[in-house]
């Protein structure tokens, strides 16, 4: 992979709870980067279009790592760069969310 910065804050919660909210006001901390793009679904196991947005769920998901890394390239050297996407908690419809994300951050190269 190349030096590219990776999420480290993921913001997960219900629909209609405040995660928007929550979204926009750590974005505005100058320690903390959020995507512009809110829900990228990245860690959530369906691989096609649901609400609009994608989610991945296969070896080679679509649009993939490329894609999902593209939404933090402009995170700069903060200390935190996150995103939120309310299908992590969608059990028992999605499943295995948590468990991608703990891969995700301990493969080789990530940072923290």
């Amino acid at each position: 992979m190349t030096d590219r910065r990776f999420p480290n804050l993921f913001i997960i919660g219900a629909m209609k709870c405040g995660t928007a909210s929550l979204h926009e006001c750590l974005g505005q901390h100058p320690d903390i980067f959020m995507t512009s793009f809110k829900e990228p679904q990245y860690f959530a196991p369906h691989g096609k279009l649901h609400y609009g947005t994608w989610g991945q769920g296969g070896d080679l998901p679509e649009p993939g790592i490329e894609w999902y890394l593209r939404l933090f390239e402009d995170a700069g050297d903060v200390r935190f760069a996150g995103e939120s996407s309310t299908s992590y908690t969608k059990a028992p419809w999605v499943t295995g969310c948590a468990e991608r994300i703990h891969a995700f951050n301990r493969g080789p190269g990530w940072s923290t």
